[in-house]
């Protein structure tokens, strides 16, 4: 494990991603959630039908390229499961994002975080 001096933090992310790469100033969208919505509409071909779209989601994968995992959309509850890596703040880093000399430095990943654990979700179809 890193000595972080207890400051431990979970990300979606695995290593730091330069501010230029969130925003790509193309017509593109970066954000996963925007990508997975697009795609549902036009699978359910209409971006006013909300149960077609809900049910193109259902179950969708996705590779997100900016967090560099792959982000499946849950069938039971709709909940976006993805990988989840922990790291720790340290001085032992290339990338300072705040210049204080530190940074978070990733030593764990979990796979698919919640992929398995139950939901509580009473989610009712239309």
């Amino acid at each position: 494990m890193v000595d972080s001096g207890g400051v431990i933090s979970a990300a979606p992310w695995k290593s730091p991603i330069p501010i230029t790469e969130m925003s790509s100033g193309t017509d593109k969208p970066k954000d996963c959630a925007a990508q997975m919505v697009a795609k549902a509409i036009n699978e359910a071909g209409s971006a006013t039908d909300m149960k077609a779209i809900a049910y193109a989601l259902e179950g969708m994968e996705f590779e997100n390229e900016l967090l560099q995992t792959k982000v499946v959309m849950r069938t039971s509850d709709h909940q976006a499961i993805q990988d989840v890596h922990v790291g720790a703040h340290t001085d032992d880093v290339s990338i300072d994002f705040d210049n204080s000399g530190y940074g978070i430095k990733m030593y764990k990943t979990v796979k698919m975080a919640s992929m398995d654990s139950p939901t509580s979700c009473k989610m009712k179809r239309p």
